[in-house]
Parts: structure tokens; sequence; C-alpha cells
């Protein structure tokens, strides 16, 4: 059996800072061999209602509420392509479009 190993990376790695309505999220890696985000969800807030064309799974609907005094954290590791884009929203606190980023 063989594996496959990677060189670590020289740099410094970039880490994409996205501002949302419900807190935000860092993105450690977007589209190489997977994309990790470390989402934070701010006291009293939520994600959308929504589904994706590929994740968790395909088309379930499913949110993200923070209901305790603390924010809350989520480490999001996505394997493919993975695209904001893909998401349709049925219900929304900050009247975003239904579907997009």
């Amino acid at each position: 059996m063989s594996h496959v190993t990677k060189p670590i990376p020289l740099g410094k790695i970039p880490v994409t800072f996205k501002e949302r309505p419900w807190g935000c999220f860092s993105q450690y890696a977007f589209n190489q061999d997977c994309t990790v985000s470390l989402m934070t969800v701010k006291p009293g807030q939520r994600l959308s209602l929504q589904s994706h064309t590929a994740r968790i799974p395909a088309n379930a609907r499913h949110r993200l509420t923070c209901t305790g005094p603390h924010s809350v954290r989520v480490l999001e590791i996505a394997f493919g392509n993975w695209q904001q884009s893909d998401i349709t929203r049925y219900e929304d606190d900050y009247a975003r479009a239904a579907a997009g980023e």
C-alpha cells in the first residue's frame, strides 16, 4: 500500500474572515483537498433555515442556533467542491436572498 503525502506549505496559509449578521467565520482552506471553516454564532442569533445541493446530506433542511449566553463555535470540514452559492434559504432573520452567499 502506498501513501501520498504533501509537503507542509512554506509560508503562512491565508485565512479568509467573513462577517455575517449572525456572527462570522474564518476559512482556513478553500476548495483544496478540503475546505475548513470555523463558524462563530453570537448569542441569540441563528443561521437561515437552509439546504445545500451537496452537503449535510444533500437537500436536507437545517439551521444552527445559539441559545446560550456565549457564542457557539462550529468547525466545518467539507470535502470536494464547496460553494456558499449552493445554499437555498427557506427562512432568514436577516432578509437575505433565497439563494446564494
